[in-house]
């Protein structure tokens, strides 16, 4: 067999290494050995760190939740139980014939959900017959202009009532 030297791909290795070390000091972003065992570590801490990173996010949300709820006189574990005890009412516009991420949303929450369409849908176009949010919704209203808001929060509320009978 013939022998194989590796050159191009083994400078191309090294090359491709020493360049994610970039600013790293001394030894760390020259020498290959040091540096390898830097991108190595450093990548152990990226991966911890993505974890952290919603963590610490979550806490600064509570925080910020609480404080703007104080303001109001409520305290946090006040005020998310009446989110959850509350409903939604959503006019998602042209969102609602393409966002799955919405759906996805309002299936994940507890709350009730009224749709609002403030124009008919079925009097336009085909392709805004179909709604994601219908399905998860309790009920849609369509086609009553700014009215349909009035609307919505009367059903929400008969919904809510009815919930806590």
């Amino acid at each position: 067999m013939p022998r194989v030297k590796r050159g191009n791909v083994r400078r191309a290795k090294r090359k491709k290494l020493l360049a994610r070390t970039k600013g790293f000091y001394a030894n760390k972003s020259k020498l290959y050995r040091a540096a390898k065992e830097s991108v190595d570590t450093a990548l152990k801490y990226a991966f911890v760190g993505r974890r952290r990173k919603k963590r610490d996010f979550r806490r600064l949300w509570v925080v910020r939740i609480n404080a703007a709820a104080r303001e109001q006189g409520l305290t946090y574990g006040q005020f998310m139980s009446g989110l959850k005890a509350a409903g939604v009412v959503l006019n998602a516009g042209a969102y609602t014939h393409t966002s799955i991420a919405i759906h996805d949303a309002l299936k994940a929450t507890t709350m009730p959900v009224v749709e609002v369409h403030l124009s008919n849908p079925f009097a336009r176009e085909s392709f805004r017959h179909h709604s994601y949010i219908s399905s998860v919704a309790q009920g849609v209203i369509c086609g009553f202009g700014a009215q349909g808001y009035v609307f919505a929060i009367d059903a929400l509320a008969d919904v809510l009532a009815n919930a806590n009978d």
